[in-house]
């Protein structure tokens, strides 16, 4: 979303957006018309491309309002995903705790407080909501958590 908003942008399509600039500087281009050859390369290389909403999360944070957008609409996917799953896990019914983890969620706060007022505006029953560095250890702790509130040992 970020590289299309970018490209929109120095083509007239998409409002100006920080994203471009961003970009060029991150990967030390001069001209918009040089991140065709410089992105093509690494094209099929998801974790890579990925790596760019680094670059999207840090115009956000300085309220780029296409970057906002962005930041908002993946908020508003991870909250779906979030209910689709507590529901096919009977958690919809209930209490239960989240946890966030990934670079990208522990890496913006706008991302994080969106995906939070989205989970909460969904009304699904979180009791808690932690951001975790370590999803293992994430894991670890809801699992003690739950088995406090079911008063096992």
């Amino acid at each position: 979303a970020g590289l299309r908003a970018a490209a929109q942008s120095a083509d007239g399509r998409a409002p100006a957006t920080r994203i471009l600039d961003a970009l060029l500087v991150r990967l030390g281009l001069q001209k918009p018309l040089e991140l065709i050859p410089a992105i093509y390369p690494i094209a099929a290389d998801r974790s890579q491309i990925a790596a760019f909403a680094e670059v999207v999360t840090q115009v956000a944070e300085d309220g780029d309002a296409p970057a906002c957008q962005i930041l908002d609409a993946a908020a508003g996917e991870l909250a779906a995903m979030v209910a689709a799953v507590a529901r096919q896990l009977g958690f919809a019914a209930g209490a239960f705790p989240l946890a966030l983890t990934g670079g990208v969620l522990l890496g913006s706060e706008r991302l994080r407080s969106a995906l939070e007022d989205r989970m909460r505006s969904l009304d699904l029953g979180l009791d808690s909501i932690s951001a975790v560095k370590d999803a293992v250890a994430g894991a670890v702790r809801l699992a003690q958590s739950e088995a406090n509130r079911r008063g096992a040992t």
